[in-house]
């Protein structure tokens, strides 16, 4: 099979990011009362920021502006990785092979787009990507493969052409329902998937040419 793209998740597999997703979520949630665990937000990991705040009042018997709740934790996300955000070890390389290689590269992500371009600027890289899909572009999140879908429809890839690479299970679920070839990523997340058709713990583990073989 020749692969024509390589779509990437975002938080955990380009950066370790998670961590300031779990900072964000519960400092906007403790404003209303509310105390979270990591698990309580690593189990709805891929799902849209209104689908996880939506999720968590209702758990809580708690009602409260959602809207509001999703602004609150972007800002303070976004401030946190502007002042924080580092490349994950060799994905500034990779994404070069890509390229090199002809395979075009997407980013689809329940993270917002705003935060997507910021971050890949900042590591020197956005204008290799052909297609960004953030959370306010997709109404359902991971494992639904909604936002892998459009990211594909705009690099104008089939899913049977393309390779998915992210950290989390629901992600590895979403592109295996359409077809694609999967890579688990485990540097940060340390899942265990029998679901990837490949796993790796860093980038350079990657040999694109025996994949298109």
């Amino acid at each position: 099979m020749k692969y024509e793209a390589v779509i990437f998740d975002f938080d955990g597999t380009m950066l370790d990011g998670v961590r300031y997703h779990d900072m964000a979520f519960r400092e906007t949630l403790a404003e209303i009362g509310i105390n979270i665990t990591i698990k309580d937000r690593h189990d709805m990991i891929g799902k849209t920021q209104k689908e996880i705040f939506s999720v968590i009042l209702k758990e809580r018997g708690k009602e409260a502006d959602i809207e509001g709740l999703v602004r609150k934790k972007h800002e303070i996300v976004k401030s946190l990785l502007r002042k924080n955000a580092v490349p994950s070890p060799g994905i500034v390389e990779f994404t070069g092979k890509c390229r090199s290689a002809g395979i075009r590269i997407g980013l689809a992500s329940a993270t917002e787009s705003d935060i997507l371009e910021m971050v890949l600027e900042k590591f020197g890289i956005r204008r290799r990507f052909g297609a960004i899909i953030g959370g306010e572009m997709i109404s359902r999140g991971k494992p639904d493969p909604e936002m892998i879908i459009k990211a594909l429809e705009r690099l104008d890839v089939e899913p049977r052409k393309a390779i998915s690479i992210d950290d989390a299970l629901s992600g590895i679920a979403a592109a295996r329902k359409i077809g694609m070839f999967t890579i688990a990523y485990t540097k940060f997340s340390g899942i265990e998937s029998d679901d990837s058709d490949l796993t790796v713990k860093e980038f350079s583990e990657i040999d694109l040419d025996n994949i298109q073989k």
